[in-house]
């Protein structure tokens, strides 16, 4: 394998396990006879190094279907202020309040529904606190 392909795919698949999935299957497809979609540089180039060329040439990309991994079912976005939580999307926008609405929440919560049935499934909350936060 030539390290040099392996950096430039990395370049543009800097997931590593993405990349390492990405060029086993596409070994497997040249393998089983699927014709490669750049030049082999030689009648005996290896197969690694001809999927590391297709992904380093931009021949070969890789695109996650998140949607297939865990698709949401329902979602709620809220800030943290004064000591409350509120709903992102329903707070009040009125002339009283303008100022807080654009200044950094102290705290955002994320919670996702996702479906049943799938690899990751139920519900899942994900909490993100201003590093200055101090709570008093």
């Amino acid at each position: 394998m030539d390290t040099e392909l392996l950096k430039k795919a990395h370049e543009r698949v800097p997931s590593v396990p993405v990349l390492v999935n990405l060029i086993s299957k596409r070994v497997k497809q040249l393998i089983n006879g699927d014709k490669p979609l750049v030049r082999p540089l030689s009648s005996d180039e290896d197969k690694v190094d001809t999927a590391l060329r297709e992904v380093a040439e931009g021949k070969l990309i890789s695109e996650i279907d998140f949607d297939a991994i865990a698709r949401a079912e329902d979602w709620q976005l809220h800030y943290f202020r004064r000591n409350a939580w509120s709903n992102a999307l329903s707070s009040a926008e009125d002339a009283e309040n303008a100022e807080e609405h654009t200044s950094l929440p102290d705290g955002v919560r994320l919670r996702l529904l996702l479906a049943p049935g799938q690899a990751v499934s139920g519900e899942v909350t994900v909490d993100w606190v201003r590093p200055s936060f101090s709570g008093t």
